[in-house]
């Protein structure tokens, strides 16, 4: 867990901020299977692939959050603006304040939502 804590703050308060990301949701949750969610709004998959996986620094703070992680999923769903969300979704959108994508000059690179899922080891390696 010290390893994601520690490789979380570097994302949060280093990377996201410099690339347009935005943190919608992170937390422990209490689940048979799992430990913590979280949910990131990334503005397009080039940002994703350039300026996150192809850091050497996110690179090698991945390896102590890889090493302290028994099992995770990874989604990645494309938002979708408003005008195309069927009506009784709007309410359930509108109910909850959920974002929804901004009208982009770039329609073939849209923004997205990772939503990853983490179960830790139990005996928390950390990779030197």
């Amino acid at each position: 867990r010290e390893a994601n804590d520690s490789y979380q703050d570097f994302m949060i308060n280093d990377i996201y901020p410099a690339i347009g990301a935005d943190v919608i949701f992170n937390s422990s949750i209490t689940s048979d299977q799992w430990d913590d969610v979280s949910i990131v709004r990334y503005p397009n998959g080039a940002v994703f692939i350039d300026q996150v996986l192809a850091d050497l620094e996110v690179q090698e703070k991945m390896k102590n959050h890889r090493a302290g992680i028994q099992d995770a999923i990874i989604l990645a769903t494309k938002l979708i603006h408003q005008d195309d969300i069927p009506g009784q979704l709007k309410t359930i959108q509108a109910a909850h304040n959920i974002p929804l994508s901004p009208p982009t000059e770039n329609d073939d690179d849209p923004s997205f939502f990772s939503i990853e899922l983490i179960d830790y080891n139990s005996n928390d390696n950390v990779v030197s």
